[in-house]
């Protein structure tokens, strides 16, 4: 409620945000990430993570009156549990384009 009532948020009451700078299209002294920013994005802990490099960039540019430059390409990650004590790791970026990190396959479930 706190967002979704405040000059923040947009229309769908999250808080309205570039999905690449995470910069608020309105206040340019106003970033969102996480769960709380309204970019089309999975709302996990990986995201966030993610996500927390080009806001610190992006804010320290603004402090200084420069451009926010950094660009966030939407990576989130999900671990699938597929039984028999297997998982597999979905690793994706805007779209649901794939974007695998780890050396390893990941098209074929592992050992959890």
């Amino acid at each position: 409620d706190f967002i979704s009532s405040s000059p923040f948020a947009d229309k769908t009451g999250w808080m309205a945000a570039s999905p690449e700078t995470m910069q608020h299209p309105k206040y340019a002294n106003v970033f969102a990430c996480g769960d709380v920013a309204g970019i089309p994005c999975s709302k996990t802990a990986a995201s966030t993570f993610s996500q927390v490099p080009v806001l610190v960039h992006n804010m320290c540019q603004v402090s200084k009156n420069a451009e926010a430059n950094a660009k966030y390409n939407g990576y989130g990650s999900c671990p699938l549990f597929v039984g028999d004590n297997k998982l597999m790791l979905a690793e994706f970026k805007y779209g649901g384009v794939p974007c695998e990190t780890f050396t390893t396959k990941q098209d074929v479930p592992l050992k959890s």
